[in-house]
């Protein structure tokens, strides 16, 4: 997790770098949803899906996404961890 988190903000940090004549950055992220509750990987994609909604210009889109994709999953009934929780409920505004 580590390391693909670190490729993952070096890579963003990549196309964010500012530079003369440009003034933004579009980014395509795809975010896996699981046919069935994986924990793991739903906690990996949370953080992601947080982290890169907190900069992002479609921000509501970001926020409907990530309220259904909990509905769907019951966060609780999964045993996400609170660092997650606790960051994706600051991120929905609760």
């Amino acid at each position: 997790m580590v390391s693909s988190y670190r490729q993952y903000i070096q890579r963003r940090g990549r196309i964010l770098r500012k530079q003369e004549g440009k003034h933004h950055a579009v980014i395509y992220d795809f975010i896996i949803k699981p046919p069935e509750p994986n924990k793991g990987l739903l906690q990996k994609e949370i953080r992601r899906i947080v982290e890169i909604g907190k900069d992002c210009m479609n921000k509501g889109d970001v926020k409907e996404f990530l309220e259904d994709l909990m509905s769907e999953y019951d966060s609780h009934k999964l045993g996400l961890d609170d660092g997650v929780l606790k960051s994706m409920e600051s991120f929905l505004g609760r």
